[in-house]
């Protein structure tokens, strides 16, 4: 649970700290928004999982990113001006919005805990049969 606070409040401060905004983008709607730092959010978790060397994490993500702005049909900076306009302007909106994202990515752990759990109960009673 500390990981996903970590990485919510790292991808705020790094995108806070660059200058992406401009007047000329297209801002995303808070559902859009959502549905893209849900997905953004899974990604990083498995990439700390996976890799362990930062620079691994980076150049996964840089591919990632561009997955997932592909997947949703977005572009890479109406995301980031987006991110950037809620932080600015929409502060108790993008909280809102965090707060959705947080309660999905608590949902989704929980289906894989429990799916995990099962598929560890299913191998537990193909051993006893073996046995």
């Amino acid at each position: 649970m500390y990981h996903k606070f970590f990485f919510i409040s790292l991808l705020i401060v790094s995108l806070s700290s660059c200058n992406f905004y401009s007047n000329d983008f297209k801002l995303l709607p808070a559902d859009k928004m959502q549905e893209v730092l849900v997905d953004i959010h899974i990604e990083e978790a498995a990439a700390q999982h996976k890799f362990d060397h930062p620079d691994s994490v980076k150049i996964h993500m840089h591919e990632a990113y561009l997955y997932i702005f592909e997947k949703h049909e977005i572009e890479a900076a109406d995301f980031f001006n987006s991110f950037e306009y809620y932080i600015y302007n929409k502060i108790d909106e993008l909280d809102e919005l965090y707060q959705y994202v947080i309660q999905e990515l608590s949902l989704k752990d929980a289906e894989l805990s429990a799916r995990k759990l099962k598929v560890d109960e299913e191998i537990e009673d193909d051993i006893e049969i073996e046995d």
